[in-house]
């Protein structure tokens, strides 16, 4: 029992630490709107500029650019840079191959996996080399046992002219430690040739050695690189993208350059790669060479937008929720960020997810209304549309998550915060009608009929930006606009919005809103004239359906007494009949 108490507590502890790891809540922006950078552009008025590009990708070409394989002077080396080469060529040939196909006929399954024999034949030229060495430094005995020269002086005079051939031959080519020649053994002294011979195998070795530590590793590294490139690059080109190892930044300036005249800014370049496409024409798996049409859009920087997403959850003024109306999407050119515009993008094409192209000059000039809370500090006074809707759910949220954090907009005063095995809550008050949230890890937060989760995402990239219209101060709605939320769902006025002062603009209300504000005397005796209208038509036609239904039973008793009639007499004829 103390062990499970031990174990609750220590689970509580845990529990509470990481729900109070992070401040959960903070206030928002007071008119419930934020501004969040997106991913994409807008372009208008671009241009298509093509270009051929043939090249070899033959590895031997890509590795000689890079090392001076001239300068290898260890045999070893020497092989296993050609076995290597070779390899990669068969590799490449067999990329190019596979890709030739697809482009035919068949789809390609790119789970190829090149061969790994290479490693297994320098570890064998490597062992060879060191063995050789050792045995090499092995220590000679060079005791040779001689019978008695005495004997064989003779012998040995007649044969000399053959020893003095044999010995040199000896000290040349070192084939034998000994030699017999007419039955006499011929030695040289050969631990002076022996140890020049292990220095000359000493050096070849740390020669072997430091171009093995200099040029293998590299060539290895490079050819590595150059294989997984030539992959990507092949990839690509099958789906349609421009290859970045094929085709490199300085190849797509040089052609926007020619094209423009002007500086090339980054921005373009980017365009260029994420809207360029590149067509292969030709692969010649043999000779190793490809040659594809690279298409690249060409677009002046005026004529490039960014674009910043509008979150809007309004705020609240007792159960009446305010909102200004705002566009989904603002665009903006990075030299002049403040300088907001509202793209039309109904005609508009997308491209790459969140791309637009866009012929003429897509944007609404007329930014009164739809601009509206997003520039008051620099006009120093706005007309906002407004809309007000009247909710009487108590637990109805409106929830946006921004990067990490939610924009939460509620006339709810608190928050129940959950663990993620739901053992401890906690209540937290909410500061404002609009909040922004930061969820803990582990953890739920419940907010009247919403529920929000955390999100952990590292490097998120978009810079975020409140909008604070309204500037914490009270909204007023007069008692006219309160009765006609009360028979309305919602209706739209216009807010004067300034630096330091909030008011409603003089209210414009339809003819419908006028009837629900001021019903007129006529209007109300209409209302009682038709009532009344209605209910002498629906008396009468109850009145019709009675004695509908009572003649339709008079008629039927009628036809029953004619039919049971003439059933009776039929029955005395048929009787009399029998009778006679």
């Amino acid at each position: 029992m103390p062990s499970k108490m031990i174990a609750i507590l220590y689970a509580v502890l845990i529990l509470g630490k990481e729900l109070h790891a992070e401040l959960i809540v903070m206030p928002g922006p007071s008119s419930g709107i934020m501004l969040q950078d997106t991913a994409g552009f807008i372009m208008t008025n671009k241009r298509i500029l093509s270009q051929k590009i043939y090249m070899s990708l033959d590895p031997r070409c890509v590795i000689e650019r890079q090392v001076n394989v001239s300068n290898i002077r260890s045999p070893e080396i020497q092989t296993w840079y050609q076995l290597h080469i070779e390899y990669s060529q068969k590799w490449i040939t067999q990329i190019l191959e596979q890709t030739r196909k697809t482009l035919i006929r068949e789809p390609f399954s790119s789970n190829q996996r090149p061969k790994r024999f290479i490693s297994a034949v320098v570890a064998a030229i490597i062992f060879a080399v060191v063995g050789n060495v050792f045995a090499t430094g092995v220590t000679i005995a060079n005791s040779i046992s001689l019978k008695t020269m005495e004997s064989e002086i003779n012998s040995l005079k007649t044969n000399l002219q053959h020893i003095h051939v044999e010995m040199e031959r000896q000290k040349k080519d070192l084939t034998d430690l000994y030699t017999v020649v007419e039955d006499t053994v011929i030695a040289t002294n050969l631990h002076s040739k022996l140890l020049n011979h292990s220095i000359n195998l000493h050096q070849s070795h740390e020669l072997f050695k430091q171009e093995l530590i200099l040029l293998k590793e590299r060539i290895d590294f490079q050819l590595q690189v150059f294989h997984d490139e030539v992959q990507s690059g092949m990839q690509d080109l099958r789906e349609g993208r421009i290859p970045l190892y094929f085709v490199s930044y300085e190849i797509i300036r040089k052609m926007l350059q020619n094209a423009d005249g002007d500086k090339v800014e980054d921005i373009q370049m980017n365009l260029a790669f994420n809207m360029g496409v590149a067509i292969p024409l030709y692969i010649d798996p043999v000779k190793m060479e490809i040659c594809f049409l690279l298409s690249i859009p060409v677009v002046n920087r005026n004529n490039i937008f960014q674009m910043k997403k509008i979150h809007n959850v309004g705020t609240w003024r007792d159960n009446i929720h305010v909102k200004i109306q705002t566009p989904d999407i603002v665009a903006y050119q990075s030299w002049r960020p403040d300088w907001l515009s509202v793209p039309i993008l109904n005609n508009c094409a997308i491209f790459r997810d969140n791309n637009f192209q866009c012929e003429g000059d897509p944007f609404n000039y007329d930014t009164t209304n739809a601009l509206c809370g997003l520039d008051f500090e620099k006009h120093g006074s706005e007309k906002c549309q407004v809309t007000l809707s009247k909710i009487e759910e108590k637990d109805w949220v409106n929830a946006v998550l921004i990067k990490d954090k939610w924009l939460v907009s509620t006339r709810l005063p608190d928050l129940t915060v959950f663990s993620k095995d739901h053992i401890m809550a906690k209540i937290i008050a909410i500061p404002t009608h609009v909040s922004i949230i930061k969820v803990p890890p582990n953890s739920r937060v419940v907010i009247g009929n919403r529920t929000l989760y955390p999100v952990n995402i590292e490097d998120i990239e978009g810079e975020v930006e409140s909008i604070d219209a309204f500037q914490n101060q009270e909204i007023t709605i007069s008692p006219d606009l309160k009765f006609l939320l009360d028979n309305k769902p919602s209706h739209t006025i216009r807010m004067v919005i300034k630096k330091h002062n909030i008011t409603m603009d003089t209210p414009q209300f339809s003819p419908t809103d006028d009837e629900i504000l001021f019903p007129s005397v006529w209007s109300w005796w209409e209302n009682y004239i038709w009532s009344i209208l209605i209910t002498i038509i629906v008396g009468w036609l109850t009145v019709i359906t009675i004695l509908a239904i009572h003649w339709i039973k008079i008629i039927k008793k009628t036809l029953d007494k004619l039919w049971l009639k003439s059933r009776r007499s039929s029955l005395h004829n048929e009787y009399d009949e029998g009778r006679v």
